[in-house]
């Protein structure tokens, strides 16, 4: 295969905004690109830990995932996704309304549009693919989906929620795949052989290892220039497990790209001498693909004493504990959500480490030598270097830490007990990590999570949980939103936060890649240019 350079504009969130005619885009105009212009052509391969979806690559509605689907976002549009500015961007639609009392989303679809197939995309064929995830559980709070008329599609959740666009404009289940695909030729032919309307068409796949992915010559979005995309003829996606192989395929010239976060990969291409590779590690993007952070347990006695846990904050070094987290994926932050998004709380409390400060709290709270706290973790290597960096530096200043670590099952009984536990580390991937779901699992119908909520113990903090969930835009969503966690990140109800990035790109120096700054998930992205050297 001859040698290509590459440019990546890697999502499709970004490249909704240029696209004619979609709702909500900025006038705002920006500076030339000093990039070379792109040219069509090549065939880019890219490798990735896993290829885990065989069995639903061609059924959308019945897939959970949320992380690193090259494939999906290649094969498949949404009505909506997320823009790099964190912002809802329209896809597949042209328009929406929301109805007065937040159940009804009603959607104008884009005309003109066919999947792979030839069929026509139509609003019955988006309330078919809806209304399938609704039967296979696939939504949370949707209750049906309906054709209005040919171009129009109405989906009706079963309660309000502010946060519906933008927590589920991750999901691979919004994917929208030919019904006629279906209809014509079984669920069983149409799992494995997937027909979307998006840039890439299916060609072949070896279960677990490879996809093969060819130009949707039909596709119907251009560039600025008013130019067809993609650019590239095809996309090859593998799956390499192993860092030590994927840092020898990409020395060999076998992939271009490789996506993931690996811990050892850089220390293996280092072998080969990293200033032949571009790393990319996502830097400060408003959306990380998961998060750690630690909660208390406010039914627990001791840790009801504000004090007690404003000195946990203050000999807590959150920056030396992400960078003794040595896969070069971490960032610390002070919130739930990062700078620059919707729901970031520009004036909350920081909480800087100072051990000096945390050991005159322990004192005027009575405990001049310190305490003992019992903190409930799961049982991955991850959770366990995170849990013993954390008990290391409350032990500098007294406070012992005893770590049990528990299966899932187990875990998830003990957490939902009053009094058998101080603290938890909260792990969160994909949308279960942002705030919007921190604050709906601490809620009073959620038992996950359930001894972090407010409830009978905090009952401003209760009050405002309410006003988020009494919301009926986004906008007045968000604002509750922020001060809800205002109130968490002030009174330390909640700290620690370790946010990963799992869309590293790893690439051969005749690749240019564009990591997306605003760290959109891979899902939502899409590799869709190229210039040729």
């Amino acid at each position: 295969m001859r040698k290509i350079g590459i440019l990546l504009l890697i999502s499709l969130v970004a490249l909704a905004s240029v696209f004619a005619g979609g709702a909500q885009e900025s006038s705002t105009a920006q500076p030339a690109s000093t990039e070379p212009a792109s040219k069509y052509g090549g065939v880019l391969r890219v490798a990735q830990a896993t290829l885990d979806y065989s069995e639903t690559i061609g059924l959308p509605f019945m897939t959970t995932g949320t992380e690193t689907e090259t494939v999906f976002t290649a094969l498949y549009d949404k009505l909506w996704t997320r823009g790099a500015d964190g912002k809802i961007k329209l896809m597949l639609a042209e328009s929406y309304t929301v109805s007065d009392d937040g159940l009804e989303y009603t959607f104008t679809l884009k005309k003109g549009i066919k999947f792979h197939d030839g069929s026509d995309l139509t609003a019955e064929v988006v309330a078919w693919n809806y209304n399938q995830a609704i039967a296979h559980k696939m939504f949370s709070g949707v209750s049906k989906a309906e054709a209005v008329d040919e171009s129009t599609v109405k989906v009706v959740l079963s309660k309000p929620n502010p946060f519906f666009l933008m927590a589920n404009s991750a999901k691979c289940g919004w994917c929208i795949t030919s019904k006629a695909n279906y209809d014509k030729n079984g669920e069983d032919y149409a799992r494995r052989n997937p027909v979307g309307t998006g840039p890439f068409k299916f060609v072949s796949m070896e279960t677990g290892k490879k996809v093969v992915l060819a130009k949707n010559e039909n596709y119907w979005a251009v560039d600025t220039d008013g130019s067809k995309l993609p650019y590239l003829d095809g996309l090859e996606v593998s799956a390499i497990s192993d860092p030590t192989v994927a840092a020898a395929a990409l020395d060999n010239n076998e992939i271009e790209v490789y996506s993931g976060t690996l811990n050892k990969l850089i220390e293996n291409l280092e072998v080969y001498g990293i200033e032949k590779f571009n790393v990319e590690k996502g830097a400060v993007p408003t959306k990380a693909q998961g998060i750690r952070f630690m909660a208390n347990n406010r039914n627990a006695k001791l840790l009801a004493d504000e004090r007690l846990r404003k000195a946990i904050a203050y000999a807590i070094d959150g920056q030396a504990i992400a960078a003794a987290i040595k896969d070069g994926t971490v960032q610390y932050t002070t919130q739930v959500a990062l700078k620059g998004a919707a729901d970031y709380v520009n004036d909350a409390v920081v909480y800087d480490y100072n051990p000096e400060k945390a050991k005159a709290l322990l004192k005027e709270a009575g405990y001049p030598d310190g305490f003992e706290i019992e903190i409930n973790i799961d049982q991955t290597a991850e959770s366990k270097r995170f849990a013993e960096l954390y008990q290391y530096y409350l032990g500098q200043v007294g406070i012992k830490v005893k770590i049990m670590a528990y299966a899932n099952t187990e875990r998830n009984a003990i957490q939902d007990r009053d009094d058998t536990w101080d603290q938890l580390l909260v792990s969160g991937t994909g949308i279960v990590g942002e705030s919007t779901n921190v604050w709906a699992n601490c809620g009073p119908e959620r038992k996950k999570w359930r001894n972090m909520q407010p409830f009978d113990t905090e009952p401003e903090w209760e009050a405002l949980w309410y006003k988020v969930a009494d919301a009926k835009s986004e906008a007045e969503g968000y604002k509750a939103l922020q001060d809800y966690f205002r109130y968490a990140y002030d009174h330390c109800c909640i700290y620690l936060f370790m946010h990963y990035f799992a869309d590293c790109k790893y690439s051969t120096k005749n690749v240019n890649l564009q990591l997306d700054k605003s760290g959109i998930r891979w899902l939502d992205s899409s590799i869709a240019y190229f210039t040729a050297k």
